[in-house]
């Protein structure tokens, strides 16, 4: 920088020659400055946004966190169930979305065939008269919890789930065959007074 600044003409003695040098200086500042904060911006609007790729036609959608945790949750849970639960399903498919995104794997969806994630219009000839009341609540769940996600040791987890445990949860190691230690059999009683258990 210094070795450009000597060569500005300095016409009208030292003080305008400091002017002209102190210009100079700003305005390489503000290109330093701006290209990477641009870059930055651009790269954090991408970031709020989940790649999945659709299996009913193989295009990869790019779907806001909203609308894939939402989408999503309309397939995992049905609308019937207690808010909390809706909650709790929300964070457990976020998490997921971000763990994945950090390993750079698309999620595989089908929208036709409520896999992993649907749209509205599917869910409106699903629901039908019900639409708006399922869709308001399921989307209400959404907003209380968008952006929480699950971690252990400064990572996301795989926040894995199922419909019911026969009173107790499986280690990981006995269903995929490899150690996670956050995924460890537990008590889960509640599951043997579940409507559909037995």
């Amino acid at each position: 920088l210094n070795q450009f600044a000597l060569k500005v003409k300095c016409n009208g003695g030292e003080r305008e020659c400091m002017k002209r040098i102190l210009k100079l200086y700003v305005s390489i500042l503000l290109v330093l400055t701006l290209f990477p904060l641009s870059v930055f911006v651009f790269y954090k609007n991408d970031s709020d946004k989940f790649y999945v790729k659709n299996t009913d036609n193989n295009k990869t959608l790019k779907l806001s966190q909203k609308e894939y945790v939402l989408g999503a949750l309309c397939c995992e849970m049905p609308p019937t169930f207690h808010k909390e639960a809706l909650k709790a399903q929300a964070v457990a498919i976020f998490t997921n979305a971000v763990r994945e995104k950090e390993l750079n794997q698309l999620t595989e969806i089908s929208i036709k065939n409520l896999k992993g994630y649907t749209d509205r219009e599917i869910l409106k000839e699903k629901w039908g008269k019900n639409f708006s009341y399922y869709y308001d609540k399921m989307s209400e769940a959404v907003d209380e919890v968008l952006g929480k996600v699950i971690t252990y040791q400064n990572a996301p987890i795989l926040a894995a789930y199922h419909s019911m445990s026969s009173g107790k949860t499986e280690s990981a190691e006995n269903v995929w065959g490899e150690k996670v230690n956050y995924l460890t059999p537990v008590l889960s009683e509640g599951d043997t007074f579940a409507a559909d258990y037995k």
